[in-house]
């Protein structure tokens, strides 16, 4: 028994000589999470470094798709090359981000144009102030006051009448006792 064991551990430790330690390194991954966390931090309205972002006023409702996009810059700057970065496509509107040089000729190239029987605005997108984001929380805080109000008074109707076990055990006595 003792030398089928030895031979076994030995015959392990040979397959996993060279293999990488598998013990997670704690500093890679808080530097990880740091690099998601400077990433997410201006990616809410603010275009990235040496980019301008920009609003447009088409969206999903008007069958908008990143490829459609990229395909109105190209055919309306008659440039190639202008660098497209991210890009939110909203129910009614967009927002996209182009590189900083190329900032005129978008709001040139993009004027007075229509998409599929829409007529296409696009302007620069202003950064959102605290004010804003303020404003929001506010309004996110208060529609979910009145989430909660509407599924408490759908709950109240059952915690009256009871659980569908208890209502179903009263209707079993109901029927013996007639």
């Amino acid at each position: 028994l003792k030398k089928f064991i030895s031979v076994e551990f030995n015959r392990f430790l040979s397959l996993y000589q060279n293999a990488p330690d598998i013990n997670v390194n704690p500093n890679k991954e808080k530097k990880r999470k740091e690099k998601r966390y400077n990433n997410n931090k201006n990616s809410v309205g603010q275009a990235e470094q040496g980019y301008s972002r920009f609003f447009i006023n088409i969206g999903k409702k008007q069958s908008l798709e990143t490829h459609n996009l990229i395909g109105i810059i190209n055919e309306n700057t008659r440039q190639r090359n202008i660098p497209v970065g991210k890009i939110d496509i909203m129910r009614k509107f967009s927002f996209f981000e182009v590189d900083s040089n190329y900032e005129k000729d978008i709001l040139s190239g993009l004027m007075n144009i229509n998409w599929n029987g829409n007529k296409v605005s696009v302007e620069l997108s202003k950064p959102p102030s605290a004010s804003d984001s303020i404003a929001f929380k506010k309004k996110k805080i208060k529609q979910e006051k009145t989430n909660r109000r509407i599924s408490r008074g759908r709950g109240s109707s059952k915690e009256k009448d009871g659980s569908f076990k208890q209502r179903f055990k009263s209707s079993k006595r109901r029927k013996r006792a007639n």
